[in-house]
């Protein structure tokens, strides 16, 4: 905001007033920004470099989904080349983003894991899987307290668990970013 003669601005609750005393010729600007569209367009343009990845727009959060068998190996919580390049490049990006929170969320299909597993059940490998990937962003500079890993295993899945493309939708990493709100606001 900015006008052409002295005075002052205040802003309550979201409500900019501007007082002066000079009313002749004085001209005010209110200038607005949708700063979560640019946001949006930020992660989607710098994650589209990627094949398989989506951005999408869910309830004013984004959310990059990254299909798991691109990012880590079966049944391990090793990123594999292609996973780490998009996680580095995810965290690359976060860092010029304003934002409140990233939840990064561990999904699996129903088949259970191998015999044998150090994990008991695709929870708990969803979730260590979260957890890794969450380190990677920590050690790209990310901060700690605007993280939080999560593993929900088979019990969100998108698609129909009964077929072999189903089951492979459903194994994915997502990243729920939510922005951080403009101040005033």
């Amino acid at each position: 905001y900015g006008a052409s003669v002295d005075g002052n601005w205040k802003v309550v609750d979201s409500t900019y007033t501007f007082y002066s005393r000079y009313i002749k010729g004085a001209q005010v600007e209110l200038v607005f920004e949708d700063r979560f569209a640019l946001i949006y367009a930020k992660v989607f343009d710098d994650m589209s470099i990627f094949k398989g990845i989506q951005v999408e727009n869910i309830g004013g959060a984004i959310n990059v989904v990254m299909p798991m068998d691109n990012v880590f190996g079966a049944g391990s919580t090793k990123l594999n080349n292609e996973g780490l390049s998009w996680v580095k490049q995810l965290g690359e990006t976060l860092k010029t983003i304003p934002f409140q929170e990233v939840k990064v969320e561990g999904h699996a299909d129903s088949i259970p894991v191998r015999k044998g597993s150090i994990y008991p059940s695709n929870w708990e490998l969803s979730a260590a899987r979260a957890a890794m990937a969450l380190r990677l962003l920590v050690e790209k500079g990310i901060q700690k307290n605007k993280l939080v890993a999560v593993g929900y295993g088979d019990s969100r899945p998108t698609s129909d668990n009964g077929t072999a493309q189903g089951r492979a939708k459903n194994r994915r990493i997502s990243f729920n970013i939510v922005p951080e709100a403009p101040e005033g606001i």
